[in-house]
């Protein structure tokens, strides 16, 4: 059953700008910290030319002044002064790839972010969606983080960032060839018992809302199983 749309919320649909994030090849084999500093160059060009495009003064101002607005955002962010969601939906939506913080250069578990590196990820993303009205969700981290077992347990998640609040996504059905890649073989088969060690988002919800736009999420192989059809038909949603 479609939903009745309201004009207002036609507007704000066709209104939204997109922005997306498509690298090369060799971005997925660059080091962490370059992956990251190249992401937020495309965050901040994105978030100037939506300021140009409402013909503020910030607009015209240099890149010294792009470079202290991110720094004033961070420090708001780490002190916890940020500011938090507006009372408004995002009026523009920042998307980038799966795996776009998955080190393919690299073999097993050294593919994957470390926890710390998945913080530090959070912490900037976090800090550039402090002073935007545009919903940031830069593709997908795989990332690892030891259990109380002191094994390491695998995920694939995407981060939703919007004026200073966050949300994720954990994929909830692994590919076997590219996200049991932790183990030595670089996939497991169906019964293999390693399988366990990939953390799915099975308690994650698919389906964001965000002042009344409400943003449906699956990653590849989540597709395929259906996911956010299933969601929306057992919990009687819709999405936007």
């Amino acid at each position: 059953k479609q939903r009745a749309l309201s004009p207002e919320q036609n507007q704000l649909i066709d209104s939204l700008q997109v922005f997306a994030f498509q690298p090369e090849e060799s971005f997925y084999s660059y080091s962490f910290d370059e992956r990251l500093r190249l992401l937020e160059e495309r965050i901040l060009l994105a978030k100037r030319y939506l300021a140009k495009k409402e013909g503020g003064n910030t607009s015209k101002q240099s890149p010294s002044f792009w470079a202290k607005s991110k720094l004033e955002a961070f420090k708001n962010t780490l002190s916890g002064s940020g500011v938090k969601q507006a009372e408004q939906p995002p009026r523009a939506i920042f998307v980038a790839p799966e795996y776009l913080f998955k080190n393919l250069s690299e073999f097993c578990y050294k593919r994957y972010c470390t926890q710390e590196q998945k913080n530090q990820f959070k912490k900037r993303l976090q800090a550039l969606s402090v002073d935007t009205d545009m919903l940031i969700v830069p593709g997908t981290m795989c990332w690892y983080k030891k259990g109380a077992d002191q094994e390491n347990y695998y995920r694939n998640t995407a981060y939703f960032f919007y004026r200073g609040d966050l949300q994720k996504y954990k994929k909830r059905n692994p590919h076997t060839n590219y996200d049991f890649d932790y183990a030595n073989e670089g996939f497991l088969n169906l019964m293999d018992l390693r399988r366990v060690y990939f953390k799915s988002g099975q308690l994650d919800t698919p389906v964001k809302n965000y002042f009344g736009l409400k943003i449906g999420i699956e990653i590849c192989f989540d597709s395929v199983q259906g996911e956010l059809v299933d969601f929306i038909k057992t919990n009687n949603l819709s999405i936007d």
